[in-house]
């Protein structure tokens, strides 16, 4: 056996030494002598396989009593297949090829968790299965999606975090925007994309050709109205704010945005029952706060046409489920 510093640096290599897998492989080499051999002499998706069997065990009532020597053993003599088979139920078919293809480190146990119900649909499980290689971002983008989405090609260009917000966001734009603009949910056009840059480009197309519904006021010099969607994107990037997650619901016409020579601001009107529209919010660039001087003559503007700040009331839940019910 390896002394105990080069052992534990060893092991750390394979598994991180703040992972939650990493003290269930230092107790199973520590209780069978011959299994630190055996991890060593392994393929990288035996880690994913020994995630998956801590991930479980404590499900299963058999193996939840097995010491960490029998288990050490169970899993040095028998088959992954079938280990994984009287712990994971329903069990995922071509699991042992799907491991193969994660990446060489351990994943968190949200993201084992996901890969398993995801394996469990037919169609996220085919599109995985032909998926050259997949990686916690991929797994994480689409369990996040829509059934219809899962096995879209685009998926397999998803890498970083905001690959993930930015398909996402155009997935729950296009649901939103389905019921009246069909070209959203068309999904034959979608089918042939096979980068994110692509995607975007897809949805703006699409976007830019709807205008939003007329303004619940015109302006002036000072205030002006956003009136579309390539607006509102352009604003959200030079503002530096997240606006531009408001576009379903503004093509929707449940909110309307403005732009304002003071300060420079942005603000948020809100569509809220019975009392028609709504200041909601008056925000400078990245967000920031802006000084009361300013805020009060934004809210005389609109106020002089019929349009007041937003009145906190506090509504049971059934009666806003009810109001919220007769507006839209």
């Amino acid at each position: 056996m390896q002394s105990s510093t080069l052992y534990n640096k060893i092991l750390d290599k394979l598994i991180p030494p703040n992972h939650w897998c990493n003290q269930r492989l230092k107790d199973l080499c520590q209780a069978d002598t011959d299994f630190f051999e055996h991890t060593l002499e392994q393929q990288g998706d035996f880690i994913h396989f020994l995630c998956l069997v801590h991930l479980y065990v404590t499900d299963n009532s058999e193996y939840k009593q097995l010491s960490n020597a029998d288990l050490s053993i169970l899993i040095r003599t028998h088959p992954k297949k079938q280990i994984l088979k009287e712990l994971i139920s329903p069990y995922p078919s071509g699991i042992s090829n799907i491991l193969k293809k994660l990446n060489n480190r351990p994943y968190s146990k949200q993201a084992y968790y996901e890969l398993i119900t995801l394996l469990q649909d037919t169609k996220a499980s085919n599109h995985l299965q032909h998926a050259p290689s997949i990686n916690p971002n991929n797994i994480k983008c689409i369990y996040a999606l829509g059934h219809s989405w899962r096995d879209l090609k685009v998926l397999r260009n998803v890498k970083t975090s905001k690959d993930i917000s930015t398909i996402i966001f155009i997935h729950h734009s296009c649901l939103k925007l389905g019921t009246n603009y069909p070209e959203f949910i068309e999904l034959t056009s979608l089918k042939k994309i096979n980068d994110i840059e692509h995607l975007i480009k897809w949805f703006m197309r699409r976007v830019v050709k709807i205008n939003f519904p007329a303004p619940p006021w015109l302006g002036n010099n000072n205030i002006r109205p956003i009136t579309n969607g390539t607006q509102l994107m352009q604003k959200s990037k030079a503002f530096k704010n997240c606006i531009s997650d408001y576009l379903p619901d503004a093509l929707l016409g449940t909110c309307y945005f403005y732009t304002s020579d003071y300060g420079p601001a942005i603000i948020k009107l809100n569509r809220i029952p019975f009392f028609e529209w709504e200041v909601d919010e008056i925000l400078g660039p990245e967000n920031t706060l802006l000084s009361n001087r300013i805020l009060n003559k934004i809210y005389n503007e609109f106020s002089r046409n019929g349009i007041e700040r937003k009145v906190n009331i506090d509504f049971d839940q059934p009666i806003l489920n009810m109001l919220s019910g007769t507006w839209r």
